[in-house]
């Protein structure tokens, strides 16, 4: 062996080793621009899927706006706000078939008819 460096030797490493890192870089290109379409095609899945959530929310809330108002539902005697207005009275005379013996409903001495009664005596004092 002679003296200084084998140039050619030195040339050929150099050279594999510009080979290799030119392959790990199509390489890694090749994986981003896979990892790139792989993006955009879960992006496009995913806007899919959020219209289709917003159609069918949209499609539910029209069915609950036409089909399930408030007063068709189940709960609506106790939250109806007109109920003391539209319920009937506690009692309609002194006969009332709906009225029980411990119904603390009926008083002795009580007068119902107070204001018909009024209106008849009034009636017979102007005649």
């Amino acid at each position: 062996r002679g003296m200084g460096v084998d140039v050619a030797t030195l040339d050929a490493q150099v050279a594999e080793k510009a080979r290799i890192k030119k392959y790990d870089k199509d390489l890694d290109d090749l994986y981003n621009n896979q990892l790139i379409q792989l993006d955009e095609q879960c992006c496009a899945i995913d806007e899919e899927i959020k219209q289709f959530r917003r159609a069918k929310d949209k499609e539910l809330n029209a069915f609950r706006k036409g089909y399930q108002t408030k007063e068709q539902r189940r709960e609506w005697d106790l939250q109806d706000p007109q109920q003391i207005l539209n319920a009937p009275p506690t009692r309609i005379g002194d006969v009332d078939p709906r009225l029980g013996a411990s119904s603390m409903q009926v008083f002795g001495g009580e007068d119902v008819n107070w204001p018909t009664r009024k209106k008849a005596m009034q009636e017979q004092v102007q005649t």
